[in-house]
């Protein structure tokens, strides 16, 4: 269970990313964030269809 709050900061810009990406038809599948509670971190993982 993740114990790092996701902060609205970063959901703002994944949100930016993902839009910037489709206006260039990058083909976003799916864009989950994912908790790493190694180092505890979020990163967003982006998966697309070639």
């Amino acid at each position: 269970m993740a114990s790092g709050a996701l902060v609205r900061a970063d959901i703002d810009a994944g949100i930016d990313l993902i839009r910037a990406l489709d206006e260039k038809r990058f083909g976003v599948a799916a864009a989950p964030w994912l908790y790493n509670g190694d180092v505890e971190n979020w990163r967003m993982v982006i998966a697309y269809r070639g």
